[in-house]
């Protein structure tokens, strides 16, 4: 197949980028644009629709491309269109409401709070706020009691009073932008809600299609314990056959997670195709390999499972391109790969725009073109051996060809690396089909106590062997890299070093090769750029991480992360990672006050050739600076309840910046503030402004690609 031949064969894959394009911009647009653009998308299909009748008139007309250039439009207008009429509007500001609303989703928070998404019914408000027909709500529910047990489920009607309110910007630097998160997935408000003001008004079950699969989901749930399966064998087998990954301990995602195995617990193309091959092979021992009835089942099949496992973008996708390679069985037409990739990608665009944005789409989309594109290279390697090493290659093979699909686009997104995701693969991966498949017979021979306790004590075994390995994989040293940086631009430049690769590989053509090892020496010059930057980077950091205080110092790309006991290296992460994979080498944890004793919580923190003064509950009369050092106070961080003369304090020093957080108790802050604003000192408060970030970093090619 030439170059020109494999081009004409993918119009799906063209097809998706024009799509999403449109969705992309569509993001940077408000909904009330949304009339214009089905004003253009209208007069761009009349001309498309002129352009491809015109050929039929004239038969000389050879403007034939400007069919194309329409349609290619016609599709972006297309993605803009259908995100503006599904997505959620805007919501600024804040607002007291009364509402009563049905329960979506229901979970409970690390810190003991009830959060729900729902979807409102009926609200009153005396603000001029109104909500759209589609847009959902997430509050979250003070406890009533110390019981961890939610009081509504998906389907209850609940009464609440709060304020609602937008979301918010990102306060913090390169971290995880969660009301941008929220808002893609149609949640178009916030609230707190307190326990006195939230009340169940009936325990209603939910209704329908989707109300039918929670059921089904969670009988099957039930089957699973009521024969034995517990603890972290159940939180696995829940997550691995139902897509239910919310019952899984933090733990056990984080042995996962390292040891480069998650992919297993997130229902994906490797589920569905092994229930696809199973439900093929069952039928094809009553109905013939063209049997259109056989079609039908498998497709049904395929889609009940996706809706059961959550409908994920990775299953979707799998169940698509399955579902397509099933018809052209039936047709005796066979598809192109990447094409079917294209296909699947265009149709959950279509139904979920949104999916763009989710990394999930991406992943699973990456990882099967690696699989189809590098799996045959290395298949060559040990072609012609026998069965156990073809067996054993193919493991290797298909592992390496994932990862190097998902490679660039995992570092860019999660900004770390599984080492041995290799042998996880290796372990992990045959068992995920004997597991899927027992689990199904588990099910079915649930009323025959004999034959369940047999497969569920055969479930067991395996479950645990797989929990055991990924504990020991993750005890493995250097078993998982973090704060991997990788900016956009080298991401780009990484794909298209692999594509020019495989492209010369498969066409000869020079000028891929030489676009190959242009890519290379690119990403080799931003690479050290990049570090060359970092050694040279100061800065200053003050996070905005409420009443846990996160401090971060960098000097020459050395970084120091000050915080208290109590925060957990989740919440650090959430917060700091993404800051400190960019600007530093590596970072070291450290106690914010070395003694919990008053008069001890002083710290100082050097950084840009200066220090930073952080102070708790201490009385500041008591604090004694050298003299030498006064001149050099750059800020002073106030992290709790303080005592004395505060205004005298910084008049000693200099009045240097006075920096507030939330550590500090909401009475301290509204005396403090009256009293800082008469003595004329600059006050930053991070709870109002974001985290307070003082950054000295030399001119590099990231300034250029972010």
């Amino acid at each position: 197949m030439s170059l020109k031949q494999l081009i004409k064969s993918i119009p799906f894959v063209r097809f998706s980028l024009a799509l999403g394009m449109g969705i992309f911009l569509a993001e940077k647009l408000e909904k009330a644009d949304l009339q214009t653009a089905l004003i253009i998308f209208g007069v761009v299909a009349v001309f498309l629709l002129l352009t491809l009748l015109v050929p039929f008139v004239f038969q000389k007309y050879t403007f034939r491309w400007l069919a194309g250039c329409f349609f290619f439009f016609f599709l972006l207008l297309t993605g803009i269109a259908i995100t503006l009429s599904s997505g959620v509007r805007r919501f600024d500001g804040e607002c007291e409401i009364t509402a009563k609303a049905r329960v979506v989703e229901g979970d409970i928070s690390l810190s003991g709070y009830y959060i729900f998404v729902v979807d409102p019914l009926k609200y009153s408000t005396r603000s001029q706020f109104r909500c759209g027909n589609d847009e959902l709500w997430q509050i979250i529910v003070e406890p009533k009691d110390s019981f961890l047990v939610i009081p509504a489920s998906p389907g209850n009607i609940v009464s609440f009073r709060t304020n609602l309110s937008g979301h918010s910007d990102n306060t913090n630097p390169e971290s995880f932008d969660y009301g941008k998160y929220l808002f893609r997935q149609g949640i178009s408000a916030t609230g707190f809600v307190l326990a006195e003001d939230f009340q169940v008004v009936e325990k209603t079950g939910m209704a329908g299609i989707m109300g039918a699969i929670k059921r089904t989901r969670n009988k099957v749930y039930d089957i699973y314990r009521e024969n034995g399966i517990a603890d972290e064998e159940l939180q696995v087998l829940s997550a691995l056959t139902l897509g239910m990954r919310q019952v899984l301990d933090d733990e056990v995602k984080s042995w996962f997670i390292h040891s480069g195995a998650i992919h297993v617990l997130a229902v994906s193309g490797l589920h569905v195709g092994i229930i696809f091959v199973f439900v093929n092979w069952f039928l094809s021992l009553f109905l013939s390999r063209r049997s259109i009835l056989k079609v039908i089942f498998v497709i049904l099949v395929l889609v009940f499972y996706a809706i059961l496992t959550g409908g994920a973008p990775s299953v979707f996708r799998a169940v698509v391109m399955l579902s397509v390679i099933q018809i052209g069985i039936y047709a005796q037409r066979p598809g192109n790969i990447y094409n079917l990739l294209g296909l699947s990608a265009f149709i959950i665009l279509l139904i979920q725009p949104m999916a763009l944005f989710h990394p999930g789409f991406w992943l699973s989309h990456m990882a099967v073109a690696g699989i189809v594109t590098f799996y045959p290279l290395f298949s060559k390697l040990y072609a012609g051996k026998n069965v156990f090493i073809r067996s054993l290659g193919d493991l290797v093979a298909v592992s390496l060809s994932a990862q190097l699909g998902t490679f660039p686009l995992s570092l860019f997104l999660f900004r770390a690396f599984p080492s041995w995701f290799l042998l996880s693969n290796l372990f992990i991966l045959p068992l995920v089909a004997p597991v899927l498949i027992l689990a199904k017979l588990l099910v079915f021979a649930s009323s025959q106590s004999f034959l369940a306790s047999v497969f569920a004590g055969v479930l067991n075994e395996l479950l645990r062997f797989m929990i055991e390995v990924v504990k020991w994989l993750n005890s493995l040293p250097a078993a998982y890299l973090q704060g991997i940086w990788l900016s956009g631009a080298t991401m780009f430049l990484f794909y298209l070093v692999l594509t020019s690769l495989t492209m010369w590989h498969n066409f000869k053509i020079r000028l891929f090769l030489k676009s190959c090892l242009a890519g290379l020496l690119l990403i080799l010059l931003i690479l050290n750029i990049e570090y060359w930057g970092k050694r040279n980077t100061d800065a200053f950091v003050v996070f905005d991480s409420g009443r846990k205080p996160l401090i971060g110092c960098i000097v020459s790309g050395q970084a120091s992360l000050f915080s208290d006991d109590e925060t957990t290296e989740r919440q650090m992460n959430f917060i700091c990672s993404g800051f400190f994979s960019r600007y530093s080498i590596n970072m070291q944890r450290q106690k914010l006050f070395h003694s919990s004793d008053g008069g001890s919580q002083v710290s100082s923190f050097y950084a840009l050739g200066g220090y930073y003064l952080g102070v708790g509950d201490v009385d500041v009369d008591h604090i004694k600076i050298k003299s030498s050092v006064k001149n050099k106070i750059l800020g002073v961080i106030i992290l709790g309840d303080l005592k004395g003369d505060i205004k005298k304090f910084l008049n000693t020093i200099g009045k240097p910046t006075v920096i507030l957080t939330d550590a500090c108790p909401p009475w301290s802050k509204g005396r403090r503030l009256s009293t800082l604003k008469s003595s004329g000192v600059e006050i930053y408060d991070v709870s109002q402004s974001g985290a307070y970030v003082s950054l000295a970093v030399p001119l590099s090619l990231d300034t250029f690609f972010n």
